[in-house]
């Protein structure tokens, strides 16, 4: 849901209740109170996608750093993987 919904279906609300406006979107009504919160705390700016917020170079780091986690991982297993192969055959020559 953009932000632009959302301050529309808020500001219908502004009388301390949900209107029917809340249920006929279909919107949770813990998501309602999290959007309301982020509302009337930090006003529009609360209720935009903190991911387009970043910085393109953190953004970019972030994908970065993710693909070097699942790099180290498949690293790991293949270490594992050849550590338990090395086990059973000394093993074989016992």
């Amino acid at each position: 849901m953009s932000a632009v919904r959302e301050i529309r279906l808020l500001r219908s609300t502004r009388g301390g209740r949900r209107n029917p406006a809340v249920y006929s979107i279909s919107v949770d009504p813990t998501m309602y109170y999290r959007w309301k919160k982020s509302y009337d705390t930090f006003g529009i700016d609360g209720l935009k996608s903190h991911y387009r917020r970043m910085e393109p170079g953190v953004r970019k780091l972030m994908k970065e750093n993710s693909r070097l986690k699942k790099l180290l991982a498949e690293k790991d297993l293949t270490v594992e993987m050849l550590s338990e192969a090395l086990k059973k055959r000394k093993a074989e020559k016992r």
